[in-house]
Formats: C-alpha cells, sequence, structure tokens
C-alpha cells in the first residue's frame, strides 16, 4: 500500500498532510477522504482512490492532525471537534466550492461534526460505519481505558505489538499497522478519548438534524447496528458485500463501485 505523494498545510497550529487525485473532467465532483483511528488517508485510501470506478471524481486526500504524516503539538487539544475544525480549513482551502465529504469510523464522526458546524460546505455526506454513541468502540475503548501518560509509555507499544501479532495472523490489515506506527500516541490517546465521551447532541443526533444528503456506508459481514439509523427523507443506507469494517480493502472492487454511484448522484 505505498502512500500517495503529499503535500503540507500550515493549519495554525498543525501541519496537514494531504494528496491530490485530479478529475480528467475540470468540472468533476470532489471527494474529501478522512480516515479512521491510526490510519492516514495520504495511505489507506491510496490504493482504492485511484480505482477506474473513481477515475470520474476528484480526490483530497487529508491526514488529519497527529495521524500519518501530519502533526499537531502537545499542547494541541486534539478532540473530534477540534479535528473537524481543521479537516474544514483545509477544505475551504483546497477545494472549489461544495464536496463530497466521506469519512470512516472516526474520521466519519469526524465528518459529522464537521458538516454540522458547515452544512455549506458539504454538499452530501458520505460516512462508513462512524461511532455514533458515547462509549461505543473497540480499539477507541482499549486507548481510552488508559490514561494519557500510561498509553503514551506504555499502552501505545503494546498496541503496535498486538497489532503486529494479528496481522501474522491475517485477522488486521498490513497497512494498519503501518500507520498506527506513524501515529502520535498522544494525539491518537486525545482522538479515542474524544471519540467516546458523552456529547449533546450526540453524533447520532447531529447526523439526523444534518439537512444534506447522507449516506451510510455499512460492511455486509459487520453486525447490524443495535440502534437503528436516524430516519429523515435524504439519509440513505448501504451495504459494500463480502466485506467488514474495512470495507474499502476487504472489497475494494466493490466499495469503489458505490462510492462512484453515490457520488454520481450527488448533484441530483
Amino acid at each position: 500500500m505505498p502512500a500517495l505523494p503529499h503535500q503540507f498545510l500550515t493549519i495554525d497550529p498543525c501541519t496537514v498532510a494531504f494528496a491530490t487525485l485530479p478529475a480528467v473532467n475540470p468540472h468533476a465532483a470532489t471527494v474529501v477522504w478522512l480516515h479512521g483511528l491510526g490510519a492516514a488517508s495520504t495511505i489507506t485510501f491510496a490504493d482504492v482512490a485511484q480505482f477506474p470506478a473513481l477515475g470520474g471524481i476528484s480526490s483530497i486526500l487529508i491526514d488529519l492532525p497527529g495521524a500519518g504524516h501530519s502533526s499537531a503539538p502537545n499542547t494541541w487539544g486534539g478532540t473530534i471537534e477540534n479535528l473537524a475544525a481543521i479537516a474544514l480549513r483545509a477544505i475551504e482551502r483546497l477545494a472549489k466550492g461544495a464536496v463530497v465529504l466521506f469519512g470512516h469510523s472516526l474520521g466519519g464522526s469526524v465528518a459529522i461534526a464537521a458538516a454540522s458546524q458547515r452544512p455549506d460546505l458539504i454538499q452530501h455526506l458520505i460516512v462508513g460505519e462512524p461511532n455514533l454513541d458515547p462509549g461505543v468502540g473497540t480499539i477507541s475503548v482499549t486507548i481510552a481505558r488508559q490514561t494519557e501518560g500510561s498509553f503514551v509509555a506504555h499502552g501505545y507499544p503494546r498496541l503496535i505489538a498486538a497489532t503486529i501479532r494479528l496481522a501474522r495472523q491475517g485477522k488486521v490489515n498490513t497497512g494498519w499497522v503501518r500507520t498506527l506506527r506513524m501515529a502520535d500516541p498522544r494525539q491518537l490517546h486525545r482522538a479515542a478519548t474524544s471519540l467516546l465521551i458523552p456529547r449533546e447532541p450526540t453524533f447520532r443526533q447531529q447526523l439526523g438534524d444534518l439537512p444534506m444528503p447522507t449516506s451510510v456506508v455499512t460492511g455486509h459481514l459487520t453486525p447490524p447496528l443495535e440502534v437503528p439509523l436516524p430516519q429523515r427523507p435524504n439519509l440513505a443506507g448501504y451495504v459494500v458485500p463480502d466485506a467488514g469494517h474495512q470495507m474499502f480493502s476487504d472489497n475494494p472492487a466493490a466499495f469503489a463501485t458505490l462510492l462512484a454511484k453515490i457520488v454520481s448522484n450527488s448533484g441530483r
């Protein structure tokens, strides 16, 4: 999984790495990609974003502060809302007009927060298995139950070692090992902790209140949601066959085809 050539933006107080994939058609839709916890868009989505099915769109892949090639100072809060604000400022500088915003997992929650903050910038929101409710998560729960200092000193090395073992057993994508090693452990802990804390409104409530068309994408192998999605006229659900949570790597061809279909309908 080679990374795409990246550039940097200074968005005070962070340095944000991004990669672009222009479309042949200058009037094509622009999709902004936001990655999950411990991942990095310029690496995690590098392969699937270049699938032929997505050749008709322009892509901007953003590494959130503290992840991938991006960085943030130790004094930066790193909450989901902080991450959303940085993503929005990057969109303002990199994109022309409204965009289609795609976020996976933690990135989906960041995308929901961003769409809530600036609905005028988001033409269509697409989220892949986002965290919607306080306290609900997997790796994020493991990280957040530790103090920041303990995680940085002990938990982060243990997490990497455990992930390497799982990757050797074929239970975890090897690409996540690479990006996890690149993550700033302090910002990783802050993002995981912020993801799980109670907030009003919750991400689920924000999702239900958004004005723009919204698509929620899940993997066929992922257990069904215990709580149904909010009901509103312009919210639709889609399923990627033969795929779990890492839908874009479990079945990249099907994911790319579905994403292209959703994007093609975004302007209608």
